[in-house]
Protein backbone atom coordinates (compact mmCIF):
# COMPACT_ATOMS: atom_id res chain seq x y z
CA UNK A 1 0.00 0.00 0.00
CA UNK A 2 1.31 3.46 -0.98
CA UNK A 3 1.63 6.04 1.57
CA UNK A 4 -0.54 9.73 0.13
CA UNK A 5 0.99 12.34 -0.95
CA UNK A 6 1.65 14.84 1.65
CA UNK A 7 -0.34 18.01 0.98
CA UNK A 8 1.51 21.08 -0.10
CA UNK A 9 -0.58 23.78 1.84
CA UNK A 10 0.88 23.49 5.10
CA UNK A 11 3.25 25.17 3.91
CA UNK A 12 1.22 28.64 3.68
CA UNK A 13 0.73 28.18 7.67
CA UNK A 14 3.71 30.82 8.05
CA UNK A 15 2.49 33.07 5.44
CA UNK A 16 -1.34 33.15 6.82
CA UNK A 17 0.08 33.86 10.08
CA UNK A 18 1.85 37.04 8.97
CA UNK A 19 -1.39 37.82 7.21
CA UNK A 20 -3.10 37.42 10.32
CA UNK A 21 -0.63 39.65 12.50
CA UNK A 22 -0.76 42.50 9.97
CA UNK A 23 -4.60 42.66 10.20
CA UNK A 24 -4.50 42.51 14.12
CA UNK A 25 -1.50 45.12 14.29
CA UNK A 26 -3.54 47.51 11.24
CA UNK A 27 -6.69 47.31 13.08
CA UNK A 28 -4.85 47.92 16.46
CA UNK A 29 -2.75 50.92 15.31
CA UNK A 30 -6.02 52.32 13.82
CA UNK A 31 -7.80 52.38 16.78
CA UNK A 32 -5.50 53.32 18.97
CA UNK A 33 -4.44 56.82 16.37
CA UNK A 34 -7.98 57.81 16.52
CA UNK A 35 -8.20 57.31 20.23
CA UNK A 36 -5.01 59.40 20.27
CA UNK A 37 -6.76 61.87 17.82
CA UNK A 38 -9.84 61.86 20.46
CA UNK A 39 -7.82 62.30 23.67
CA UNK A 40 -5.88 65.35 22.19
CA UNK A 41 -8.70 67.28 21.18
CA UNK A 42 -10.23 66.66 24.67
CA UNK A 43 -7.19 67.95 26.24
CA UNK A 44 -6.92 70.86 23.73
CA UNK A 45 -10.97 71.75 24.61
CA UNK A 46 -10.14 71.20 28.39
CA UNK A 47 -7.24 73.69 28.34
CA UNK A 48 -9.26 76.18 26.36
CA UNK A 49 -11.79 76.18 28.98
CA UNK A 50 -9.56 77.04 31.40
CA UNK A 51 -8.11 79.99 29.22
CA UNK A 52 -5.34 78.40 26.89
CA UNK A 53 -5.97 78.02 23.29
CA UNK A 54 -3.48 75.66 20.99
CA UNK A 55 -3.98 76.44 17.27
CA UNK A 56 -2.20 75.17 14.18
CA UNK A 57 -1.94 76.23 10.86
CA UNK A 58 -2.35 72.90 9.37
CA UNK A 59 -2.75 69.34 11.09
CA UNK A 60 -1.59 65.73 9.97
CA UNK A 61 -1.58 62.46 11.41
CA UNK A 62 0.59 59.51 10.39
CA UNK A 63 3.36 57.06 10.93
CA UNK A 64 1.57 53.80 10.12
CA UNK A 65 2.68 51.46 10.94
CA UNK A 66 4.39 51.12 13.64
CA UNK A 67 4.26 55.14 15.12
CA UNK A 68 2.25 57.68 15.81
CA UNK A 69 2.50 60.75 14.20
CA UNK A 70 1.09 64.62 14.79
CA UNK A 71 2.16 67.15 12.55
CA UNK A 72 1.23 70.71 13.40
CA UNK A 73 2.24 73.82 11.50
CA UNK A 74 3.70 76.71 13.42
CA UNK A 75 1.74 76.07 16.75
CA UNK A 76 0.79 79.07 18.23
CA UNK A 77 -0.36 79.31 22.16
CA UNK A 78 -2.71 81.75 23.86
CA UNK A 79 -2.97 81.72 27.66
CA UNK A 80 -5.57 84.35 29.35
CA UNK A 81 -6.27 83.95 32.99
CA UNK A 82 -7.35 86.83 35.04
CA UNK A 83 -4.78 89.38 33.87
CA UNK A 84 -2.75 87.73 32.81
CA UNK A 85 -2.04 87.34 29.37
CA UNK A 86 0.93 85.15 26.98
CA UNK A 87 1.49 84.34 24.26
CA UNK A 88 3.76 81.53 22.65
CA UNK A 89 4.83 81.25 18.79
CA UNK A 90 7.45 78.65 17.25
CA UNK A 91 7.81 77.00 13.96
CA UNK A 92 6.87 73.04 13.49
CA UNK A 93 6.16 70.84 16.04
CA UNK A 94 6.04 66.96 15.45
CA UNK A 95 4.42 65.08 18.37
CA UNK A 96 6.18 61.11 18.16
CA UNK A 97 4.94 57.89 20.03
CA UNK A 98 5.64 54.57 19.66
CA UNK A 99 2.96 52.46 18.78
CA UNK A 100 4.21 49.77 21.43
CA UNK A 101 4.73 52.04 24.20
CA UNK A 102 2.11 55.41 23.47
CA UNK A 103 2.42 56.35 27.10
CA UNK A 104 6.11 58.08 26.07
CA UNK A 105 5.61 60.66 23.94
CA UNK A 106 8.74 63.16 21.92
CA UNK A 107 8.12 66.75 20.46
CA UNK A 108 10.39 68.05 18.13
CA UNK A 109 10.18 71.90 17.95
CA UNK A 110 11.82 74.06 15.45
CA UNK A 111 12.79 77.28 15.97
CA UNK A 112 12.75 80.38 15.94
CA UNK A 113 10.17 80.69 19.10
CA UNK A 114 8.60 83.97 20.41
CA UNK A 115 7.15 84.33 24.07
CA UNK A 116 5.15 87.71 25.16
CA UNK A 117 3.48 88.57 27.64
CA UNK A 118 0.78 91.64 28.54
CA UNK A 119 3.12 92.82 31.04
CA UNK A 120 5.19 93.59 27.94
CA UNK A 121 7.71 91.00 28.61
CA UNK A 122 8.75 90.00 24.60
CA UNK A 123 11.74 87.13 23.89
CA UNK A 124 12.31 86.67 20.54
CA UNK A 125 14.90 83.04 20.29
CA UNK A 126 16.38 80.99 17.40
CA UNK A 127 17.43 77.86 18.14
CA UNK A 128 18.21 74.28 17.11
CA UNK A 129 15.27 72.09 17.13
CA UNK A 130 14.04 71.28 20.56
CA UNK A 131 13.79 67.72 21.77
CA UNK A 132 11.42 67.20 24.53
CA UNK A 133 10.02 63.90 25.86
CA UNK A 134 7.22 63.02 27.89
CA UNK A 135 6.83 59.86 30.38
CA UNK A 136 2.98 59.20 31.58
CA UNK A 137 2.41 56.34 34.45
CA UNK A 138 -1.27 55.07 35.19
CA UNK A 139 -1.16 56.78 38.54
CA UNK A 140 -1.09 60.28 36.93
CA UNK A 141 2.56 60.97 37.70
CA UNK A 142 4.86 62.27 34.50
CA UNK A 143 8.53 62.79 33.81
CA UNK A 144 9.22 65.80 31.56
CA UNK A 145 13.02 66.33 29.64
CA UNK A 146 13.94 68.82 26.86
CA UNK A 147 17.14 69.05 25.50
CA UNK A 148 18.06 72.12 23.29
CA UNK A 149 21.12 73.61 21.81
CA UNK A 150 22.69 76.84 20.61
CA UNK A 151 20.19 78.99 21.92
CA UNK A 152 20.40 83.26 21.41
CA UNK A 153 17.99 85.29 22.47
CA UNK A 154 19.21 89.00 21.01
CA UNK A 155 20.23 91.30 24.24
CA UNK A 156 19.90 89.02 26.83
CA UNK A 157 21.95 85.31 26.38
CA UNK A 158 23.33 82.40 24.42
CA UNK A 159 23.99 79.04 25.39
CA UNK A 160 25.21 76.47 23.47
CA UNK A 161 23.11 74.03 25.59
CA UNK A 162 20.08 74.26 27.61
CA UNK A 163 18.10 71.11 29.34
CA UNK A 164 15.51 71.11 31.96
CA UNK A 165 13.73 68.26 34.12
CA UNK A 166 10.54 68.41 35.56
CA UNK A 167 8.19 65.61 37.29
CA UNK A 168 5.46 64.95 39.66
CA UNK A 169 5.85 62.64 42.15
CA UNK A 170 4.53 62.43 46.33
CA UNK A 171 2.34 65.51 45.44
CA UNK A 172 5.68 67.35 44.86
CA UNK A 173 6.68 68.93 41.58
CA UNK A 174 10.48 68.66 41.03
CA UNK A 175 12.60 71.00 38.69
CA UNK A 176 16.13 70.63 37.83
CA UNK A 177 17.95 72.81 34.94
CA UNK A 178 21.79 72.75 33.38
CA UNK A 179 23.04 75.25 31.37
CA UNK A 180 26.62 74.72 29.63
CA UNK A 181 28.33 78.14 27.26
CA UNK A 182 26.38 80.46 29.08
CA UNK A 183 26.85 84.26 27.88
CA UNK A 184 24.52 86.69 29.73
CA UNK A 185 24.62 90.18 27.33
CA UNK A 186 24.73 93.58 28.14
CA UNK A 187 24.23 96.41 25.33
CA UNK A 188 26.56 98.39 27.28
CA UNK A 189 29.76 96.36 27.77
CA UNK A 190 31.44 92.75 27.37
CA UNK A 191 28.88 90.02 28.29
CA UNK A 192 29.83 87.80 31.25
CA UNK A 193 30.07 84.43 30.87
CA UNK A 194 28.97 80.89 32.40
CA UNK A 195 30.91 77.76 31.65
CA UNK A 196 28.46 75.85 33.09
CA UNK A 197 24.90 76.25 35.61
CA UNK A 198 22.55 73.64 37.24
CA UNK A 199 19.73 74.36 39.36
CA UNK A 200 17.93 71.91 40.93
CA UNK A 201 14.44 73.11 43.39
CA UNK A 202 10.99 71.56 44.11
CA UNK A 203 7.45 72.90 44.77
CA UNK A 204 4.04 71.83 46.08
CA UNK A 205 2.35 69.85 42.72
CA UNK A 206 -1.17 71.04 43.58
CA UNK A 207 -0.24 73.91 41.26
CA UNK A 208 -0.85 71.87 38.45
CA UNK A 209 -4.37 71.42 39.38
CA UNK A 210 -5.24 74.99 38.98
CA UNK A 211 -7.01 76.62 36.39
CA UNK A 212 -4.07 78.72 36.18
CA UNK A 213 -1.34 78.19 37.92
CA UNK A 214 0.35 81.62 37.96
CA UNK A 215 -2.47 83.15 39.44
CA UNK A 216 -2.32 80.09 42.28
CA UNK A 217 1.69 80.43 42.79
CA UNK A 218 1.35 84.05 43.09
CA UNK A 219 -1.73 84.52 45.43
CA UNK A 220 -0.91 81.85 47.84
CA UNK A 221 3.12 82.63 47.85
CA UNK A 222 3.39 79.07 46.91
CA UNK A 223 7.04 78.63 48.09
CA UNK A 224 9.56 77.27 45.74
CA UNK A 225 12.72 75.42 47.61
CA UNK A 226 15.80 75.50 45.90
CA UNK A 227 17.69 72.57 46.47
CA UNK A 228 20.89 73.75 44.79
CA UNK A 229 22.15 76.61 42.50
CA UNK A 230 25.69 75.89 41.30
CA UNK A 231 27.62 78.28 38.91
CA UNK A 232 30.82 77.70 37.58
CA UNK A 233 33.44 79.62 35.40
CA UNK A 234 36.74 78.73 34.99
CA UNK A 235 38.17 77.83 38.74
CA UNK A 236 35.43 80.26 40.45
CA UNK A 237 32.14 78.40 41.51
CA UNK A 238 29.12 79.60 43.31
CA UNK A 239 26.17 77.65 45.52
CA UNK A 240 23.08 78.72 46.85
CA UNK A 241 20.63 77.45 48.59
CA UNK A 242 16.98 78.62 50.64
CA UNK A 243 13.50 79.16 49.27
CA UNK A 244 11.81 82.13 46.59
CA UNK A 245 7.95 82.87 46.30
CA UNK A 246 6.23 84.81 43.42
CA UNK A 247 4.88 87.99 44.94
CA UNK A 248 1.65 89.73 44.02
CA UNK A 249 4.17 92.34 41.38
CA UNK A 250 4.92 89.29 39.57
CA UNK A 251 8.53 89.47 41.05
CA UNK A 252 10.95 87.15 43.07
CA UNK A 253 11.28 87.74 46.49
CA UNK A 254 13.00 85.25 49.15
CA UNK A 255 16.67 84.46 50.34
CA UNK A 256 19.14 82.20 49.21
CA UNK A 257 22.18 81.50 51.26
CA UNK A 258 25.19 81.74 49.12
CA UNK A 259 29.10 80.51 49.14
CA UNK A 260 32.27 81.04 46.63
CA UNK A 261 35.07 79.96 46.36
CA UNK A 262 36.68 83.11 44.93
CA UNK A 263 35.32 86.10 46.06
CA UNK A 264 37.62 88.37 43.36
CA UNK A 265 37.01 85.98 40.38
CA UNK A 266 33.23 86.22 41.23
CA UNK A 267 33.08 90.07 41.06
CA UNK A 268 34.59 90.11 37.97
CA UNK A 269 32.69 88.32 36.40
CA UNK A 270 28.88 89.38 37.76
CA UNK A 271 30.56 93.46 37.30
CA UNK A 272 29.77 93.61 33.82
CA UNK A 273 25.76 92.56 34.54
CA UNK A 274 25.08 94.08 37.68
CA UNK A 275 27.30 97.64 36.40
CA UNK A 276 30.03 96.82 39.53
CA UNK A 277 32.78 99.37 39.77
CA UNK A 278 36.14 98.35 41.55
CA UNK A 279 35.12 101.01 44.47
CA UNK A 280 31.92 98.84 44.56
CA UNK A 281 33.90 95.57 44.49
CA UNK A 282 36.15 96.71 47.67
CA UNK A 283 33.08 98.40 49.28
CA UNK A 284 31.69 94.31 49.21
CA UNK A 285 33.98 92.93 50.02
CA UNK A 286 34.25 94.82 53.36
CA UNK A 287 30.74 94.23 54.30
CA UNK A 288 31.11 91.00 53.69
CA UNK A 289 34.40 91.01 55.88
CA UNK A 290 31.77 92.69 58.72
CA UNK A 291 29.41 89.75 58.04
CA UNK A 292 31.93 87.07 59.85
CA UNK A 293 33.71 86.31 57.00
CA UNK A 294 37.48 85.30 57.18
CA UNK A 295 39.48 88.76 55.80
CA UNK A 296 42.39 86.52 54.83
CA UNK A 297 40.29 84.15 52.50
CA UNK A 298 39.02 84.41 48.84
CA UNK A 299 35.86 82.17 50.17
CA UNK A 300 32.80 84.09 51.37
CA UNK A 301 29.51 83.56 51.99
CA UNK A 302 26.33 85.85 52.03
CA UNK A 303 22.45 85.68 51.74
CA UNK A 304 21.64 86.77 48.36
CA UNK A 305 17.67 88.64 49.09
CA UNK A 306 15.11 90.08 47.13
CA UNK A 307 12.53 91.88 48.54
CA UNK A 308 10.39 94.92 47.25
CA UNK A 309 11.48 94.63 43.56
CA UNK A 310 15.39 95.13 44.28
CA UNK A 311 18.21 92.18 44.40
CA UNK A 312 20.77 92.10 47.16
CA UNK A 313 23.39 90.44 47.90
CA UNK A 314 24.33 91.00 51.63
CA UNK A 315 23.66 94.51 52.62
CA UNK A 316 24.66 95.64 49.02
CA UNK A 317 22.21 95.90 46.50
CA UNK A 318 22.92 94.59 42.80
CA UNK A 319 20.13 96.09 41.03
CA UNK A 320 16.58 96.12 40.67
CA UNK A 321 14.26 93.27 39.64
CA UNK A 322 11.67 93.48 36.72
CA UNK A 323 8.11 91.50 36.75
CA UNK A 324 9.08 87.69 34.92
CA UNK A 325 6.05 87.96 33.07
Amino acid sequence: MTPSAKRPWHVFYPLGGIILLALVWSGYWLFASQKAQSLMAEQRQALKAKGTDIKCESETWGGFPFRFEFRCGAPSLRHTASDVKITLDTGNLLVVAQAYNPQHILFFVDGPSRFASNAGTTIEASHKTARISLNTRLNGEWELSSDVSEVAIRNFFNAASLKFFARTQNSQLDLATNVEGLAISNPDSQPFKIAKAATVAYTSASILGTASPLQHVMGRKMPIKVVSFDLAEGAVNLHAEGNLVIDANRQIEGKLATQTNDIDGLLNIAAPIFEISAKDSYAIKSLLNLLGNDPNSSAKKADLIAKDGELYWGPFRLTKLEPLF
